[in-house]
């Protein structure tokens, strides 16, 4: 279970705070610009499992979805 929450902690864009959808690993590595609706709904219910399984505070859980919904907020549509 730890593993699995890692990797929604590793797979954040640090400033969007959106999961992003493209990570290359090896000796080229890259991570994808973007994200998709699929991804969002993979992180939400990453962070409120990880919350009902205690890796993360409510608090942490409810701060990591409040930023991915304000970056959604203010994006263009």
């Amino acid at each position: 279970m730890l593993i699995t929450w890692r990797y929604f902690e590793n797979a954040l864009d640090r400033h969007t705070h959106l999961p992003v959808d493209h990570l290359r690993v090896g000796e080229t590595q890259s991570v994808g610009a973007y994200t998709t609706p699929t991804n969002l709904a993979m992180y939400f219910l990453a962070c409120v499992s990880a919350r009902e399984l205690g890796l993360i505070s409510k608090k942490d859980a409810i701060r990591r979805i409040r930023e991915a919904m304000e970056t959604l907020r203010v994006m263009k549509r």
